[in-house]
């Protein structure tokens, strides 16, 4: 027998190995196993060398494990690489999902439920259809809501807020929400306000005969709307005077404070200056001071710290009138409404020394330099006449 090496060299082998070492491992196989070829026809017998087996596992088997293992970690990488971009659409799915939500559903995330008012406003019916006249709902923080559209029903659910323009009527409406802001009043003034915040925001071709209504069958109610809007007339500061005085020319002085109601006069309230420059208030050597402003007006002490122009503005707190949106549109009060003056502007300077001023008549120190200047003027007097002798 023959063993001559053979290039039929079994197909499932080489499939088994690595792509990368194909080609060194075939040539090892090679050398390691033949063929034996019997010269009597028979068919042709693959045959391992005896000798040679150890290695050929060796060599052979190997590369299947370790291919196995390769095989089985790639596999665990695509799936992880699979579950990380599922996870990553799902993320961006979510994250568009929200942004339409808060595109299109604002007023829903940020609607305030209101309550219903029990035992402030009165019922009654028109045309054969239910209505209310009054305080309509509640906030859970205690602020009462009114009607301003009397044909509309209300969902109870605030989904905007808005403060309405600074009127007379405004004032005078934001006033009485705020005196009359409480348990325990009658219900005729509930009632009352309720007219007035239908007489001045609903439409008047619908409300007028609501109003009328109610005049004729509520007792003492029209007497009630006129007594309270008389009473919350020139209630609110709408706007402040101040004047200055100079102490020591541009160093230091005084500023006097008024705040205005609507037809010009004094009115009583808080305030807060404010100087914009190179100056601060005496009491606290800070820019801001805040005091409340008499009838007769309340007065304020600065001094300069540099050179330059000075701004004072003057602020006020005031309430106002909100429109509340649900289903109806709603009157509510706004508790604090910040306003604000910008009424003097001048120049300061810290290092200004002024002329030297003559004493006040009547002063100690007046009486003796005055004494002191006419012993002079005599004692020059005498002197001159002697040297003429």
């Amino acid at each position: 027998m023959n063993y001559l090496p053979t290039s039929d060299f079994h197909p499932l082998w080489i499939t088994c190995l690595p792509t990368i070492g194909k080609t060194f491992f075939v040539d090892k196989l090679r050398l390691l196993t033949s063929e034996v070829v019997h010269k009597n026809g028979k068919k042709n017998v693959l045959r391992p060398q005896p000798l040679k087996k150890a290695m050929w596992q060796s060599q052979v088997c190997k590369p299947v494990e370790l291919r196995q293992q390769r095989c089985a970690y790639r596999k665990d990488d695509a799936m992880n690489a699979m579950k990380r971009h599922t996870l990553a659409i799902l993320a961006a799915v979510l994250a568009a999902c929200i942004i339409i939500v808060g595109m299109t559903c604002p007023a829903a995330l940020a609607a305030e439920q209101l309550l219903r008012a029990n035992g402030k406003h009165y019922n009654y019916f028109l045309d054969g259809k239910p209505y209310v006249i009054g305080v309509n709902a509640e906030s859970r923080s205690g602020k009462f809501y009114y009607c301003r559209q009397i044909e509309s029903m209300t969902d109870y659910k605030v989904t905007e807020t808005t403060t309405v323009e600074n009127t007379e009527a405004a004032r005078r409406l934001a006033w009485l929400l705020s005196e009359y802001q409480h348990d325990g009043e009658p219900v005729l003034t509930y009632a009352a306000i309720g007219v007035l915040v239908h007489r001045n925001y609903d439409d008047q071709k619908v409300w007028v005969r609501h109003e009328q209504y109610l005049f004729s069958v509520m007792d003492g109610l029209e007497s009630k709307v006129n007594e309270l809007w008389e009473e919350a007339a020139n209630k609110l500061p709408v706007s402040s005077r101040v004047t200055r005085d100079d102490r020591q020319g541009l160093r230091s002085g005084s500023l006097f404070v008024q705040l205005l109601d609507s037809s010009g006069q004094p009115i009583e309230g808080v305030f807060t200056a404010t100087i914009e420059g190179p100056a601060v208030f005496d009491e606290d050597d800070e820019p801001t001071a805040v005091g409340w402003a008499e009838l007769e007006g309340t007065t304020v002490y600065w001094h300069a710290t540099g050179a330059g122009e000075v701004n004072i503005k003057v602020g006020y707190q005031s309430v106002g009138l909100d429109e509340a949106v649900t289903a109806q549109k709603m009157m509510v009060l706004n508790d604090v409404v910040e306003r604000e003056d910008s009424l003097l502007t001048f120049n300061v300077d810290n290092l200004y020394a002024p002329e030297q001023e003559m004493p006040q008549t009547g002063s100690p120190m007046g009486l003796v330099l005055g004494l002191a200047a006419a012993v002079m003027c005599c004692g020059a007097f005498m002197l001159y006449a002697v040297r003429r002798r």
